[in-house]
């Protein structure tokens, strides 16, 4: 346990900079829920994409998007494209 004025302990102290983490990760999984067989094949199909494009060159299928679709060419690093995630998330959490 730590007492007022102690530095604070990542070991002991974690859930206090992870808990509004875990409440977005289950309102995405209710909303991945409410959206119903269709929506949440939609919203998995567009995260499995982002997901490619994050790879890189990791992999084929990814080396192969990177290296022939051409909007891609402007893009330094594939880390830069994780924006995409984002109206993904805020529509399930805001469904959940």
């Amino acid at each position: 346990m730590v007492h007022a004025g102690a530095e604070f302990s990542p070991a002991g102290l974690w859930w206090k900079t992870a808990y509004l983490g875990w409440g977005a990760c289950l309102a995405a999984a209710l909303g991945l829920l409410r959206l119903g067989p269709g929506g949440a094949a939609a919203a998995l199909a567009y995260l499995g994409g982002v997901v490619v494009i994050l790879l890189g060159g990791t992999n084929p299928v990814s080396l192969w998007l990177w290296t022939h679709f051409w909007p891609l060419r402007f893009v330094r690093y594939p880390g830069n494209m994780a924006y995409l995630l984002l109206p993904l998330v805020a529509v399930l959490v805001a469904a959940g």
